[in-house]
């Protein structure tokens, strides 16, 4: 009888996740493109160049979590051109880091190379040595395909 009680609370718990955790997920991705349509108007009565770039990355993120990962590149890399336009250099260097695991995961190594050596320059000059260890792994991955 316990036996049964539990395999019946697993198919609930199975059917909860399910529901409440996977379905959500269109949902959830339509509100982050909301929010972000949202924000970037806002923004354009103020116009915060360092607003633009975290949006970006935002698309970035909910493409790569859908799956899209050519269309996550596409934002990583404008985050990264939008970053430097600003003068955001922090969020330069974290996109680029975006862009480098996007790079790898599409197989494009030399471009995935060559961003690693450009972020590693720039986090030297930061002093992130955190995000170093980031990069030097990427750069590892990289060297191993």
């Amino acid at each position: 009888m316990l036996l049964c009680r539990r395999l019946q609370k697993a198919a609930w718990l199975r059917k909860w996740l399910l529901r409440d955790l996977f379905e959500p997920v269109a949902a959830q991705v339509a509100n982050l493109e909301r929010l972000v349509a949202e924000v970037r108007a806002l923004n354009a009565t103020v116009g915060n160049p360092v607003v633009e770039p975290q949006m970006l990355t935002t698309l970035a993120e909910v493409a790569h979590r859908e799956g899209d990962l050519p269309t996550a590149l596409e934002h990583a890399h404008r985050a990264v051109e939008a970053a430097r336009a600003c003068g955001f250099t922090m969020w330069t260097l974290w996109s680029l880091e975006s862009q480098l695991e996007l790079e790898l995961e599409l197989g494009l190594v030399d471009h995935a190379e060559r961003t690693g050596r450009e972020a590693i320059a720039l986090a030297a000059h930061l002093q992130d040595r955190r995000i170093t260890v980031f990069l030097l792994t990427g750069l590892a991955l990289a060297a191993l395909r």
